[in-house]
């Protein structure tokens, strides 16, 4: 059973900035090792998609969608912006890609989940940090049995959770 490998490269190319605890190279130096290990074949690597709005706003408010893009493309933010949503922080800078970013976590989030469900493993490299990363893995003795498994880790408190459901 092929297992697939979703990611992008805006991990390599956008940073959290200022004093942000996840402000290190995680993602480019992962996929790195993995690809010196050769634990992948080209064939397995899905590019992750930037999640289009109208899949984020199942989640959040356009507004706040919409002051992400903005911050994003300006790099700057209107005092009531900052304050309603807590951006331009220490603990939340702005950045370049503070839309991108988290929008291609949220992205690859979905690939995985179908490829999972389709072709059995995947695994989204950009996920899980403050978005959900999902993987779907079906059994090989009766694929209408799935387990359900995630990481979930709290950003800024560095907690990490394994939940399983079955």
């Amino acid at each position: 059973m092929t297992a697939f490998l979703i990611s992008s490269d805006i991990y390599r190319t956008t940073h959290y900035g200022g004093k942000h605890p996840l402000n290190i190279p995680r993602v480019g130096p992962t996929l790195d090792l993995i690809k010196a290990m050769s634990w992948y074949s080209d064939t397995s690597f899905v590019n992750a998609p930037i999640a289009k709005p109208s899949l984020l706003e199942k989640f959040h408010s356009k507004d706040y969608i919409n002051v992400l893009q903005e911050v994003d493309e300006k790099q700057k933010i209107d005092e009531y912006w900052s304050k309603k949503y807590n951006l331009g922080t220490p603990s939340n800078p702005l950045f370049k890609g503070m839309y991108k970013r988290p929008a291609t976590s949220v992205g690859g989030a979905v690939v995985a989940a179908e490829y999972a469900f389709l072709y059995g493993r995947a695994f989204n490299l950009g996920g899980g940090f403050t978005h959900l990363t999902l993987t779907l893995i079906r059994s090989n003795a009766n694929p209408t049995v799935r387990r359900y498994g995630w990481p979930s880790f709290t950003r800024h408190v560095g907690e990490a959770a394994l939940r399983q459901q079955l």
